[in-house]
């Protein structure tokens, strides 16, 4: 048996176990879902927003929904290596516009956040999310032996490139959920990469050991008289982004 699929075997019984100890119910939605046009009207807004109107703040409960919404990203075993930094600070924000090739969004955007990512999964990191769930779920110390293991064992088999990749791809998964969220919420945003990861590393006084930066994000409300504002959104058609693969392909 290969040992992708023992590894899934594994933590098919542990997911087992863990659900009988906790014995939870089956849970239907407790929400109607919203119409599939309100969620392809709101990602046809959104957009890469290129200007933003300086003068407009995010209301703070609006923020607070956005920072909920995000803290429930994703994220592969529910570690979340992730961290992410509001930057409200004028003088650090024009210092990151500067190491940001002088991108308006840096300073004008309503909020400028940076996410990190951990480098290296350390098993304190392990254990923390461990206490959350006694915590949070009443489950014992003694019952997560075997799981505490699986994950060790599991961030073990990587080396060091290889965890910092992991986790700078579960940023991406917060950076998608942020982005798909505030679009919901009305807030424009704009992704950001390409920036000096070594200048914002040192002007934030980050230390690499503990987080390094993944890329980051400005939010705010849209200056209409940004070009992009208006353009027509282009992507690949659906039936060319998706491809089926018929149930009965030989094996």
């Amino acid at each position: 048996m290969f040992s992708a699929q023992k590894d899934q075997l594994a933590l098919l019984e542990l997911s087992k176990t863990l659900v009988k100890s906790m014995r939870l119910p089956l849970m239907a939605c407790p929400m109607n879902p919203l119409s599939s046009a309100s969620l392809l009207e709101s990602m046809q807004w959104r957009y890469a927003c290129k200007r933003f109107q300086s003068a407009q703040i995010i209301p703070a409960e609006t923020l607070a929904a956005l920072r909920e919404l995000c803290s429930l990203a994703p994220s592969s075993y529910g570690l979340q290596p992730v961290k992410i930094l509001d930057i409200q600070d004028p003088q650090l924000r024009s210092l990151l516009r500067k190491a940001a090739n002088n991108k308006s969004q840096v300073t004008d955007a309503s909020h400028f956040w940076v996410l990190c990512h951990r480098p290296v999964i350390k098993a304190a990191d392990i254990d923390a999310w461990l206490e959350l769930l006694q915590k949070k779920r009443g489950e014992k110390a003694a019952d997560q032996t075997a799981y505490r293991d699986f994950l060790w064992s599991k961030m073990q088999s990587k080396n060091q490139p290889e965890q910092n990749c992991w986790a700078a791809r579960q940023a991406y998964l917060v950076l998608g959920q942020l982005l798909a969220q505030a679009a919901l919420l009305g807030i424009d945003a704009c992704p950001m990469e390409g920036f000096d990861y070594d200048a914002f590393q040192q002007i934030l006084q980050l230390d690499a050991a503990e987080w390094v930066i993944s890329c980051a994000a400005a939010l705010g409300y849209r200056d209409e008289t940004d070009e992009w504002s208006g353009k027509v959104k282009v992507r690949r058609p659906v039936t060319d982004f998706f491809e089926t693969v018929p149930r009965d392909v030989p094996g």
